[in-house]
């Protein structure tokens, strides 16, 4: 039994003759048959080939940028100055930082030898050396407010010119008018030749600070203490004292 071989023809794709399949080369104009790998394009490469920044890198220098910016720098700038005036303001200018102010104040004047007299009232007495202190606590409260007027005091200001009359009976009047004649429930409770004492019918703070002390004792021992500081604004404001000390 004869066997018939089938013989696959394709075409050329260059002149369109027929060839055998699987041939190489066209018989008629001899192109080259087999298809062309195409050159491999260098533009479209893996992205896993390519090193690229990562995500937190990017992130950190744009951070870092941002530090580094004028406005940024200004703003902490100002924050600082902000919590240093803050802290100035509270340290002196609050009823309080000037209530510590005048302690301490009064504790390095007993410390250098110097005279404490304008720290604190003349009825309240100095005691042993202190060596150290700390701060512990203020309170606040409201009390009455009693101004004295004092004939010393009267010419001590008259010489600077801080008077406001000329001589102290009429600043005593002009006192008298003020507080008993402003409605507010002023009134002399105490008055002689050359002093008074005016209840205003006001009211003021008085504030209490918590101090543990170091000191030498009378016998030269050195002892802690626990004091407070009873301060108050004497001569109807002007001057901040301490007008109790007790421990």
């Amino acid at each position: 039994m004869n066997t018939m071989e089938v013989i696959l023809m394709e075409y050329c794709r260059e002149c369109g003759s027929e060839v055998i399949a699987g041939s190489k080369f066209c018989n008629s104009c001899g192109k080259a048959l087999h298809k062309e790998t195409p050159a491999h394009d260098s533009s479209h490469i893996e992205r896993k080939d390519v090193p690229t920044p990562s995500l937190k890198a990017s992130e950190n220098n744009n951070l870092i940028r941002f530090i580094k910016s004028k406005w940024v720098i200004s703003i902490i700038a100002l924050v600082i100055l902000g919590f240093g005036a803050l802290y100035i303001y509270d340290r002196y200018f609050t009823l309080e930082g000037e209530a510590k102010s005048v302690v301490a104040n009064y504790i390095k004047a007993i410390q250098n030898g110097d005279t404490t007299y304008d720290f604190r009232s003349i009825d309240v007495d100095d005691f042993y050396n202190v060596t150290d202190y700390k701060f512990i606590k203020a309170s606040k409260t409201k009390v009455e407010t009693i101004i004295h007027l004092d004939r010393d005091d009267w010419d001590k200001d008259f010489f600077v010119g801080r008077t406001i009359e000329k001589t102290y009976e009429k600043e005593k009047e002009y006192y008298r008018h003020a507080y008993e004649a402003a409605g507010v429930g002023g009134k002399v409770i105490a008055e002689d030749d050359d002093t008074m004492t005016i209840k205003t019918g006001l009211q003021h703070d008085e504030l209490t600070l918590l101090y543990d002390l170091q000191a030498i004792n009378g016998l030269g021992e050195s002892v802690m203490k626990r004091a407070y500081f009873t301060l108050e604004n004497d001569d109807y404001g002007k001057n901040m004292k301490i007008t109790d000390i007790t421990y």
